[in-house]
């Protein structure tokens, strides 16, 4: 803060905001169905993994993957996911609200388990068989095809919350209305991540989301009503000058979800809100060290998107202070 200030001092078109935001975001799992389908094959082991998510780059496919892979003892690389299809899952609720991801990781341990239940007596009498060998020798008997249900049904609003705080430094100059992100620090609360590298990714990418909500995408209407932004000639999703310059994100140790699956927590929607909150609030004390320096220090509302023609104009300079 104390660098923030020193800056501010020393510069009087050129102005830094900081602001801590901390979250509190309620994932809800009730009344959302998911399902999955494994299937073993007997001649050579290899296993199908098909859900009711809808892979979208979130990386639901790898987390279900990961875990028929932990829930069976075997290797990664003998599964492969299947495309959602109605005819193999009709009744798939929508992926969406955060926790597809983990719902579909529970409706697919839920078919393992029924799997590992008809291999276990194979288990007993084979102990030191190989998986090809095991599902070989099971397959002629035993059905190696498995379907598991997940339906969240919790007597609260609320499955679970996430906890997260988010610190960011931004640089404006009131001239122009440029603003800069300097640095931004996450702190997450993921319980035991199913898979730290997506939840990463996860969280970084909806932190930017939110970013580009309060800072770059702006919807600007012709006089009939139409959309005049249309393209990203006048459209302006983040880009590679309007992230952070540093982005830091943290995982809390040792804080296992008791209600969540394999005690892990939802990365989706909960960073986009700490992105958006902590990036809005540094923003406007930037503009509010800015409009100071005029003798001006009244309360001032700022609607979002902060682009770069509102920022020149809440930073209140005028013609008269650009003379020597």
């Amino acid at each position: 803060m104390m660098e923030v200030e020193e800056f501010n001092m020393e510069n009087r078109f050129r102005k830094r905001g900081l602001a801590m935001i901390p979250t509190r975001f309620g994932l809800d799992q009730n009344g959302i169905r998911t399902a999955a389908l494994v299937n073993v094959s007997s001649a050579d082991g290899t296993v199908t993994a098909t859900t009711s998510g809808t892979e979208i780059g979130q990386g639901l496919w790898t987390k279900v993957a990961q875990v028929v892979a932990f829930k069976l003892g075997i290797p990664l690389s003998l599964i492969r996911m299947n495309d959602i299809s109605s005819a193999v899952i009709p009744n798939a609720d929508l992926t969406g609200g955060s926790t597809g991801s983990e719902m579909c990781v529970q409706a697919a341990m839920n078919a393992c388990d029924k799997l590992n239940e008809r291999l276990a007596p194979y288990k007993l009498e084979l102990p030191d068989s190989t998986w090809e060998e095991l599902v070989s020798i099971a397959g002629r008997i035993e059905d190696l095809s498995a379907t598991g249900l997940f339906v969240g049904m919790d007597e609260f609003v609320h499955t679970y919350f996430v906890w997260t705080a988010g610190l960011t430094m931004v640089e404006i100059d009131t001239l122009t209305g440029e603003t800069q992100i300097l640095r931004s620090d996450v702190v997450y609360d993921a319980g035991v991540s199913l898979n730290p590298d997506i939840d990463i990714g996860q969280i970084e990418g909806a932190f930017v989301t939110g970013i580009g909500f309060v800072t770059t995408e702006d919807l600007v209407y012709n006089d009939d009503g139409s959309i005049k932004s249309l393209g990203t000639w006048e459209y302006k999703p983040p880009c590679s000058k309007t992230i952070p310059q540093q982005l830091n994100v943290t995982f809390l140790d040792n804080v296992s979800n008791p209600l969540g699956i394999l005690g892990s927590k939802a990365t989706g929607e909960p960073p986009l809100v700490t992105g958006a909150c902590s990036v809005f609030f540094a923003l406007k004390n930037a503009i509010a060290a800015a409009r100071a320096d005029t003798g001006n220090d009244e309360e001032f509302e700022m609607d979002t998107p902060a682009g770069p023609e509102k920022v020149q104009l809440m930073s209140s300079v005028t013609p008269n202070m650009l003379t020597f």
